[in-house]
C-alpha cells in the first residue's frame, strides 16, 4: 500500500514538473521537420513512419498549452511529397527513428534549439529479407486505380519500379501502372496493350493494332496469363484494342525474355495480369465512356471486411448509335472475390468473359442480279471470345505461404457464312491444376518458390484452311482435334553473396506428350545474376531462361477489316507426334540506373533462339501444290535503350531498339514477319495543374519485310469474294514496306465535386495524317494514268499496302466514386 501511495504522489511529482517546465518553455519552442527520400532516385517516399523520440531516459514535453501531455514518442506519416514535420518542442536531443517498408531503416540523433531544424532522410532499398507484415489485404497490386485521378499517383510509378527490382532481379522485365495506361492513351479505350508499345522491345503492326509483336516475334509467341492462366488472342475489334479490363487489374508486368520458372510459357514473352481484390469497406467504382465502348467498375468488402468483392464490365455503343448500320457488338465482364477464412487464410474467385460478334443479313448480288433469287441472299455471322474461371486458396503460416489454385481458359472462334468461306468452329481448352510455397511479401535474399501444376490442353477445327496471305488463295476444308496432358514441377531459390550481388537459380521439369523435336522429359532452367555497384543507383543483370510453348498458330481464316493478318481468328495447332513444341533459349544483360528527379536509365542486350516456328514455305514460285506449313527456327538479337522520367509534374519515356530477326529453313535465311530493324518511342505527359494534364506519344518504326504476290488471274462471282487463282511468290521477304510514323495528343481534365471525380479527355491520333501504308496486300500490273484518265497498264509490278488509320478525333469521359 505505502509503494502504490508513493507512486501516486511520483507521479503528481512528474505532472507537477512538467507543468512548471511547460510554463518556462512556451518562448522558447523547437521544430523539426524535413522530408524522407528515397536514397537511390531522391524521389519521395510516401507513408514512411517518422518516430521522434527523446534521449535515453527522456520523455517528451510540448510546449503546446492545450496539449501539456507526457509521452515517451511522437509520431507521424509522410504525405506524398514525403514531408514530416514535429512542432512545439522544447529544445534538447532527440532522436528520429525513420521506417518504410522495403528500405532500411535510419537513425539520426538532432539536437533542438529555439528554432526550426530541417533534416531529410534518404532510406535506401538494398537486399535484406523485408518486415513479414500480418495483414488480412490481398498481396501487393501496383497497378493501382485508386489514385489514378489524384495528382498525388506520379509517385506510384517510382514505388511500381522499386517493387519490380526486388520481385524480379531480370532488369528487361517492365511493370505497367494505371498512370501509363491513361497517359498513352489508345484509339478510343484506355488498354494495356497499346501502353506496351512505348517500352523498348515492342513492335506492332500498325496503328489500327495492339497486338504485341516481342523483340521480332509473331503476335501468338507472347503469352498473355490472367491470375495464372493463359488467355489466346484476347482482343476486342479484330485486334484493336485487348479485351481485358484495365479496371480490374492489381499488378502488370511483362517478361519481354527469360523470366522465374513458375511465370509462363510464352516462347517470345510473357504479359502476367492479376486482378485485384476490393479495396474499400465503401463501394467505390469508375466508369468511362469512350469512342467504341462504356464500362463500369464497381468494387467494395462485405460482412465486417471479411468479403472484398470487385466486378467489371464494359459493351460496346458504336452499334447502338450506328443502329441496324453496324451489327457488331463488343462486351466483357470480369469479376473477383476474395473470403478471409479464419486469420491467416483467404479463398479468391476470379472470371472474365469476353466476346465480339459480327453478324447481318448481307445481299450479295450485282446490279444485274435478280432480286427474287433468294440464294443470292446469305447470312453471315462472325465471332470470337475468351473465357476464364479461377478459383485459389491462399494460407500464410509463419514466414510462408501456400497457393493453390485450379482453373480453366477457354478461347472460341466461328464464322458460319458462306460468302466468307468455309463454315468455321474453332476452340482451345486450357485446364491448370496448380501449387505453390513461397516466402511471405517479397525477400531480396534467401527466398524460394516450390510448386507443381497438371495441364490439361485441346484444340479443335473444323472447317477453313489456314491462310497465310492477306487475300484468300482457296476454299479447302480441314479438320483435326489434338490433345497435350503434362506435369511439370518447378524449384527456384535466391541466394545473396555479400551485400552486392544476388543470384537467382531454377528449374522447372516436365513429362508428358511425345514432340517432334523434344523428348517426353523436358527441363527449363533460369539463372539471373544481379550486381550493386558500391554507390547504390546502378544495377547490373544477366540473365539466361529456357522456355517451352506447345500451342501456336500456323495462319488466320476469315474477314478482316483490312485484310487476313489482322484477324482474331487463327488456325491453332497442338505440339504432338507429328508437330513441334516452340523451344527458346533467351538471354539479356541490362545496365539500370536511377538518376536525380526520378529518372530511371537501361540499356539491355539480347539474344534469343527459337526452334519449331511455324511458317509458310519460303520457295519462290506458284504456290499450288506445295506442302504447308513447314517449321523452321528464327534467331533474335537486339539493343534497346531507354529513359524514363517518373515523378515530377513532367513525366515521361524515350525508348529506342535496334534488332534484327532472321528464319532459318532447309538453306533458306531471310529476314522474319515481324522484324523491324529501328523503333523509337516518346511518351510524355504535363500536369499543368491539379485538374489539366497535357500528353504526347509517338512511334516511328523502319518497315516490316514482305513477301510478293502476283496473281496471274483474278476470279470474281457472286457467290464468293475476288480469288487470285494461279498465284506466284516471289523471293522470302526480300522487300520492305515504308516506315510507320504517328503522333498522337492527349489533353485530360479533372474536376472534383464533393465525393466525385469527374473527368473527360480529347484524343488526336496522327497529328499529321501520315499515310502510314506499312501493310502489304498484294502486287500487280502498274497502272498509267495521264491527265486523271486511266490508260492501260504496264509490265512493271506495283506494291499495293492497306490504308493506314487517318487523323482520327476522340473524346471520351470518366467518372470515379
Amino acid at each position: 500500500m505505502k509503494r502504490v501511495k508513493n507512486c501516486g504522489l511520483g507521479l503528481i511529482a512528474i505532472l507537477i514538473f512538467g507543468s512548471n517546465q511547460v510554463a518556462l518553455a512556451q518562448d522558447r519552442s523547437g521544430t523539426v521537420g524535413g522530408r524522407v527520400l528515397d536514397a537511390n532516385n531522391s524521389a519521395p517516399l510516401l507513408g514512411a513512419s517518422v518516430v521522434l523520440e527523446p534521449s535515453p531516459g527522456g520523455i517528451i514535453m510540448s510546449t503546446s498549452r492545450v496539449s501539456p501531455f507526457l509521452r515517451a514518442s511522437r509520431t507521424a506519416v509522410t504525405d506524398e511529397k514525403g514531408a514530416y514535420r514535429f512542432d512545439d518542442l522544447v529544445p534538447g536531443t532527440y532522436r528520429l527513428l525513420v521506417r518504410r517498408l522495403g528500405y532500411r531503416p535510419q537513425q539520426v540523433d538532432v539536437d533542438v534549439a529555439q528554432s526550426a531544424l530541417r533534416l531529410s532522410v534518404g532510406l535506401e532499398i538494398i537486399p535484406v529479407q523485408l518486415e513479414r507484415v500480418e495483414s488480412q489485404q490481398a498481396p501487393e497490386e501496383p497497378f493501382s486505380r485508386a489514385a489514378e485521378l489524384d495528382i498525388g499517383a506520379q509517385w506510384e510509378r517510382v514505388t511500381l519500379e522499386q517493387y519490380r527490382q526486388a520481385a524480379f532481379l531480370s532488369g528487361d522485365t517492365r511493370g505497367i501502372t494505371q498512370s501509363d495506361v491513361q497517359e498513352v492513351g489508345s484509339v478510343g479505350e484506355s488498354d494495356i496493350f497499346r501502353t506496351l508499345r512505348s517500352i523498348p522491345g515492342v513492335s506492332f503492326r500498325d496503328a489500327l493494332s495492339a497486338e504485341l509483336r516481342t523483340r521480332g516475334a509473331s503476335w501468338d509467341q507472347t503469352r498473355v496469363t490472367f491470375d495464372g492462366l493463359p488467355l489466346y488472342n484476347p482482343v476486342h475489334l479484330y485486334g484493336a484494342f485487348s479485351s481485358v479490363n484495365t479496371d480490374i487489374l492489381g499488378s502488370a508486368f511483362y517478361h519481354p525474355g527469360a523470366r522465374p520458372v513458375n511465370t509462363g510459357d510464352g516462347a517470345a514473352g510473357v504479359l502476367q495480369l492479376k486482378s485485384r481484390s476490393g479495396r474499400d469497406d465503401k463501394m467505390d467504382g469508375v466508369a468511362e465512356l469512350g469512342l467504341f465502348s462504356a464500362r463500369l467498375a464497381m468494387d467494395g468488402t462485405a460482412f465486417g471486411g471479411a468479403t472484398s468483392w470487385v466486378l467489371a464490365g464494359r459493351m460496346s455503343v458504336a452499334d447502338i448509335v450506328a443502329g441496324s448500320a453496324l451489327d457488331y457488338t463488343l462486351r466483357d465482364v470480369t469479376g473477383r472475390i476474395d473470403q478471409n477464412v479464419g486469420r491467416r487464410g483467404v479463398l479468391s474467385v476470379s472470371g472474365m468473359s469476353a466476346t465480339d460478334v459480327f453478324s447481318n443479313r448481307a445481299r450479295l448480288i450485282d446490279s444485274r442480279s435478280s432480286p427474287s433469287d433468294s440464294a443470292l441472299f446469305s447470312p453471315r455471322r462472325f465471332g470470337w471470345g475468351n473465357d476464364l474461371g479461377r478459383a485459389g486458396y491462399l494460407h500464410s503460416f509463419g514466414s510462408s505461404e501456400l497457393e493453390m489454385s485450379v482453373g480453366v481458359s477457354r478461347f472460341w472462334g466461328l464464322q458460319d457464312s458462306r460468302s466468307w468461306g468455309v463454315p468455321t468452329e474453332n476452340e482451345i481448352k486450357h485446364v491448370l491444376v496448380r501449387g505453390e510455397l513461397r516466402p511471405t511479401g517479397i525477400q531480396l535474399a534467401n527466398s524460394y518458390s516450390i510448386g507443381y501444376e497438371v495441364t490439361d490442353q485441346s484444340i479443335d477445327h473444323t472447317g477453313a484452311a489456314p491462310s497465310f496471305f492477306r487475300q484468300p488463295l482457296s476454299y479447302d476444308s480441314i479438320g483435326f482435334s489434338n490433345q497435350l496432358t503434362r506435369v511439370g514441377g518447378w524449384v527456384q531459390k535466391r541466394m545473396a553473396f555479400a551485400s552486392d550481388l544476388i543470384v537467382e537459380a531454377g528449374l522447372k521439369a516436365e513429362v508428358g506428350g511425345k514432340f517432334l523435336n523434344t523428348s517426353s522429359v523436358r527441363f527449363a532452367p533460369h539463372l539471373v545474376a544481379r550486381f550493386l555497384l558500391p554507390e547504390r543507383r546502378t544495377t547490373i543483370s544477366v540473365t539466361f531462361g529456357r522456355a517451352f510453348q506447345y500451342a501456336q498458330t500456323i495462319g488466320t481464316v476469315g474477314p478482316g477489316p483490312t485484310g487476313g493478318d489482322l484477324n482474331p481468328l487463327h488456325v491453332w495447332v497442338l505440339a504432338g507426334d507429328s508437330l513441334p513444341a516452340l523451344v527458346s533459349d533467351l538471354w539479356s544483360m541490362t545496365v539500370e540506373r536511377w538518376l536525380d528527379g526520378g529518372v530511371l536509365i537501361g540499356a539491355s542486350v539480347y539474344s534469343r533462339e527459337t526452334g519449331g516456328v511455324g511458317i509458310r514455305p519460303p520457295q519462290p514460285g506458284p504456290v499450288s501444290g506445295r506442302e504447308g506449313p513447314v517449321f523452321g527456327a528464327t534467331i533474335s538479337r537486339g539493343l534497346e535503350l531507354s529513359a524514363r522520367k517518373l515523378s515530377g509534374r513532367l513525366t515521361g519515356s524515350l525508348a529506342y531498339t535496334f534488332s534484327r530477326s532472321r528464319t532459318l529453313f532447309e538453306g533458306f535465311e531471310f529476314a522474319s514477319d515481324n522484324d523491324r530493324a529501328h523503333v523509337f518511342s516518346l511518351t510524355g505527359s504535363l500536369r499543368v495543374s491539379r485538374s489539366l494534364t497535357l500528353g504526347i506519344t509517338s512511334n516511328i518504326a523502319s518497315g516490316t519485310p514482305f513477301t510478293r504476290l502476283t496473281p496471274n488471274v483474278l476470279v470474281c462471282n457472286t457467290e464468293f469474294p475476288c480469288v487470285i487463282e494461279n498465284p506466284v511468290v516471289g523471293a522470302p521477304n526480300d522487300r520492305r514496306a515504308p516506315w510507320f510514323s504517328t503522333i498522337n495528343l492527349l489533353i485530360d481534365w479533372t474536376h472534383s465535386y464533393r465525393t466525385w471525380d469527374l473527368g473527360i479527355y480529347f484524343r488526336l491520333t496522327n497529328v499529321l495524317n501520315q499515310n502510314n501504308k506499312s501493310v502489304y496486300n498484294i502486287s500487280g500490273p502498274r497502272t498509267i494514268v495521264e491527265d486523271g484518265i486511266v490508260r492501260g497498264s504496264s509490265r512493271q509490278l506495283q506494291d499495293h499496302f492497306e490504308d493506314g488509320l487517318p487523323i482520327l478525333p476522340i473524346i471520351g469521359f470518366r467518372a470515379a466514386f
